[in-house]
C-alpha cells in the first residue's frame, strides 16, 4: 500500500470511529478506485454505499475473493482453488484468476479441472479476448486435455478468431474424439459463420454423445438458434 493509501484508509478509520458514513464512503471509494482494495474498504462500500453504485456490487465480489483466498490459505486443496477462481472472475480479475491457477499447476496443487473451471466459469460470462489469454494459457500448460482445447475454440470463436477456433476443434476432435463439449465448440463456430444447418448437426452430434438436454436448450437460446431440424 502506498504512503497515500494508507493516509487514506487511516482517514477512513477515523470516519468510521466518527460514525461519518458519507465520508467514509467517499474515502473508500477513492481506495477502490486507485484499487487499493482490502477488507475495511470492501465492508464500508457494502454496509453504506448506495444500493445502485456499480463500486457496491464490485465491493461484494471482492470481500468473495479476500474470504475465498483466506480459505484456501487455511486448507490448500482443489476446492479453494474452484472457489478462489470464482471469486477472482467475478471481482473481474481474469489476470489473476489465470495466475493464480498456473501457480498452482506448477507446484502441483491443482489439476487440469481447475484450469477447465475457470475456462467454463469466463464462457458463462461471456468474457472474450482476455478470457481467449486464458484459454490459450490453459490448454498449453495442461497440452493433452480435449475439454480444454474445445473451451478455447469456443472464447476464440466469441473473440473473433474463427482460424484459431477452427484449429482448437480439430485438437480437441483428435484428443477426445467423443466429448461432446468438442461438437458444442464446434456448433459455436458454424453459429458464427450463419451456418445453422451445420450448428444443428454438431449440436445432434454432441446430444448422441451425452450432451445434457439442459445444456444443449440453454446454448440455443444464448445463440438464438431455432430448433428446426429436430435435436
Amino acid at each position: 500500500m502506498s504512503p497515500e493509501a494508507g493516509d487514506t484508509r487511516a482517514a477512513l478509520l477515523e470516519a468510521l470511529r466518527a460514525r461519518d458514513a458519507a465520508r467514509a464512503v467517499e474515502l473508500a471509494r477513492g481506495l477502490a478506485e486507485a484499487d487499493a482494495w482490502d477488507q475495511l474498504v470492501a465492508a464500508t462500500l457494502v454496509a453504506h454505499g448506495a444500493e445502485d453504485d456499480p463500486l457496491r456490487a464490485r465491493a461484494v465480489a471482492e470481500l468473495e475473493r479476500m474470504q475465498a483466498a483466506e480459505r484456501l490459505a487455511a486448507a490448500p486443496d482443489e476446492d479453494g482453488w474452484l472457489e478462489l477462481v470464482e471469486a477472482l472472475v467475478a471481482a473481474g480479475r481474469l489476470e489473476d484468476a489465470a495466475n493464480g491457477v498456473a501457480l498452482a499447476w506448477n507446484a502441483g496443487r491443482a489439476s487440469a479441472t481447475t484450469w477447465k473451471h475457470l475456462c467454463a466459469v469466463l464462457l458463462d460470462r461471456r468474457h472474450a479476448g482476455p478470457a481467449l489469454e486464458v484459454a490459450r494459457r490453459a490448454s498449453e500448460a495442461v497440452g493433452d486435455d480435449g475439454e480444454l482445447w474445445a473451451m478455447r475454440a469456443a472464447l476464440a470463436t466469441d473473440a473473433g478468431e474463427r482460424a484459431e477456433a477452427a484449429h482448437a476443434i480439430e485438437e480437441a476432435h483428435r484428443l477426445a474424439p467423443r466429448s461432446p463439449l468438442a461438437w458444442m465448440a464446434r456448433a459455436r463456430l458454424a453459429i458464427a459463420a450463419g451456418d445453422e444447418l451445420a450448428a444443428t448437426q454438431a449440436l445432434q452430434t454432441a446430444r448422441s454423445l451425452g450432451a445434457p438436454l439442459e445444456m444443449l436448450e440453454a446454448f440455443l437460446k444464448l445463440n438464438a438458434i431455432v430448433w428446426k431440424y429436430g435435436l
